[in-house]
């Protein structure tokens, strides 16, 4: 069997392997040494590992394992649930030890690598590590009080962060959690800075709407101070942000507690969304996704330059995003400032006494908010289109904003496309949805009676040029001119 090429066994290996996946492929391992390095290729390449002892026993017992490795999803155990004081700093002692083992044990292996600024057949990486807190004694037994799911965010100190191992094999990072109980953002960003050839980021934090509740201010603006530490990651160059648990209060009379801050020349910001642009002006970033995330007008222009000089000059004056290509954002219908984006009038829908709404569950269930409001709204959509046109690479954007009430959706999509791209989202009712020579912009009302402002119009008929088209729908049918 040894005189077959490495080609061939792998050929035979496809077929071998079907659609039921590679666990039919170990028995080959043992024909000979090249079938089992063509079958560990398979076997090892993506691997989901609890225990670091016998991964690390299982890796070293083969030549061929280390160098088939690509996707590793290290589930970290947490010996308690943190609820009391004394078993939260057991469970933060308990994580920083196993990430810390973790990195050493990669570290170890990657130094047997001659030459760490390149990867080689025999060499570890590039790697996809997931790092997922995951409650071992059970179910997550977490408290109902919005302090306590905050507070059980996993912090490390700064000295502790410092002196985990660098490494250069993990191309990709996603930080999650299987419970309620996540590592803390910032700590989260700062363990990305540690890995000097990222090239993706995919943070899960935790938030929910609480006005009850300070640390979410500060969990913000320290998320914030994370996403300004990536700017060391020469590589990075695709960021995904997800807001774990971040559904809008269910009582729309609800007033949400403003996460916005106030600098020392009296300008109010929202720190996250400011520095994520930032980040993406630095010009390394390509691909950013915002999931569920309260979106500020900073993420689209300067406030704090635009106090300084009139409107248009401050727009002008705007830095361009010189790399980004993919932009989606599921934004949420609050924003930073507390301020609903959505409207309509609370006598036309009766509350539900009997509803549960999460957080504010002393309030009835009283979702009377069905449509973009013009005040909140309208501003926000216009700036996203006047910052397309600062997106000088830019091939697709997607921002959606969605309220499901009374089991009815009520949707907004703003999508733009280059010439030869086709549009993320699209519907049966909606045409020409195929690769087309020319710019578009499509915007989608679903069950909303939102105008379109005239400027955003305007905007986006000046992106897409005479030959391109702007496209305004409204419950599946399409405005003749928008």
């Amino acid at each position: 069997m040894d005189k077959l090429s490495f080609e061939v066994v792998s050929l035979i290996l496809d077929e071998l392997q079907g659609p039921d996946g590679k666990s039919k492929l170990a028995p080959y391992s043992t024909i000979s040494r090249q079938w089992q390095a063509a079958v560990e290729r398979r076997t090892f390449a993506s691997l989901t590992v609890e225990d670091l002892g016998q991964f690390q026993a299982v890796i070293s017992s083969s030549p061929f394992r280390l160098p088939a490795l690509r996707d590793l999803r290290f589930n970290v155990g947490l010996p308690t649930d943190s609820e009391s004081r004394a078993s939260y700093h057991r469970t933060q002692s308990a994580v920083l030890s196993t990430i810390t083992s973790l990195l050493n044990q990669l570290r170890t292996w990657e130094k047997k690598t001659k030459d760490k600024t390149r990867f080689t057949d025999d060499s570890l990486g590039p790697i996809s590590l997931r790092l997922q807190l995951q409650p071992r004694a059970g179910p997550d037994r977490i408290s109902r009080s919005m302090t306590a799911v905050l507070e059980r965010q996993l912090e490390f100190q700064q000295k502790d962060l410092d002196a985990l191992a660098k490494l250069h094999c993990v191309s990709r990072l996603k930080v999650s959690s299987d419970g309620n109980q996540y590592l803390h953002p910032f700590t989260s960003c700062q363990l990305a800075t540690r890995f000097s050839a990222l090239q993706s980021l995919y943070l899960v934090y935790m938030d929910m709407e609480s006005k009850q509740s300070p640390l979410r201010k500060t969990i913000r603006s320290s998320l914030a101070d994370g996403i300004n530490s990536l700017g060391q990651l020469p590589h990075l160059t695709k960021l995904t942000i997800l807001r774990g648990n971040g559904e809008p209060p269910s009582n729309h009379s609800y007033e949400n507690l403003c996460l916005e801050v106030e600098d020392q020349k009296g300008i109010t910001v929202d720190l996250l969304c400011e520095a994520i642009r930032k980040l993406a002006q630095k010009g390394c970033l390509v691909e950013l996704g915002l999931i569920d995330e309260l979106i500020s007008p900073d993420l689209f222009r300067d406030r704090r330059q635009r106090s300084a000089m009139n409107h248009d000059d401050a727009r002008e004056r705007q830095e361009e995003w010189p790399s980004l290509q993919r932009l989606e954002i599921l934004a949420s219908m609050v924003a930073p400032s507390g301020m609903w984006y959505y409207t309509g009038n609370k006598d036309d829908v009766e509350p539900n006494i009997y509803g549960f709404n999460g957080w504010n569950d002393h309030d009835p269930l009283h979702e009377w908010r069905t449509s973009p409001s013009s005040e909140g709204f309208d501003p926000l959509a216009i700036d996203l289109a006047a910052e397309v046109r600062r997106m000088p690479r830019l091939r697709s954007c997607c921002f959606r904003i969605s309220l499901e009430a009374d089991h009815v959706d009520h949707i907004i999509e703003l999508e733009c496309v280059e010439a030869g791209e086709k549009f993320e989202v699209a519907y049966a009712s909606q045409e020409n949805n195929e690769y087309m020579p020319v710019r578009r912009w499509r915007v989608t009302n679903t069950n909303t009676n939102w105008k379109v402002p005239n400027e955003f119009n305007a905007i986006c008929a000046d992106w897409v040029g005479p030959d391109g088209e702007v496209e305004v729908w409204y419950d599946g049918h399409r405005l003749e001119s928008p």
